[in-house]
């Protein structure tokens, strides 16, 4: 089970026990998530299409849109 994994099904457990989740401890776990995204998912994603990217001789901006249940999509933007 990932760290991710472990945050969502902790809070909710906790949800479905009836536990009212004050806004200190939701703010805390969108602060963890965001912690286990930064330095634990995007690595990986760079690790991943490095390769990929790595064949392609110019700058560029590559956005990600992911919406859980949905297809990812990635859209191609000039350099900053």
């Amino acid at each position: 089970m990932t760290k991710l994994e472990k945050l969502y099904n902790s809070i909710q457990s906790l949800k479905e026990l009836g536990v009212q989740l004050p806004n200190e401890l939701l703010d805390e776990t969108n602060r963890v998530e965001e912690e286990i995204i930064k330095n634990d998912v995007i690595p990986l994603l760079e690790e991943t299409i490095s390769p990929m990217i790595s064949q392609i001789q110019r700058e560029l901006v590559l956005v990600i849109d992911y919406i859980p249940d949905e297809p990812i999509t990635v859209r191609l933007t000039r350099a900053c």
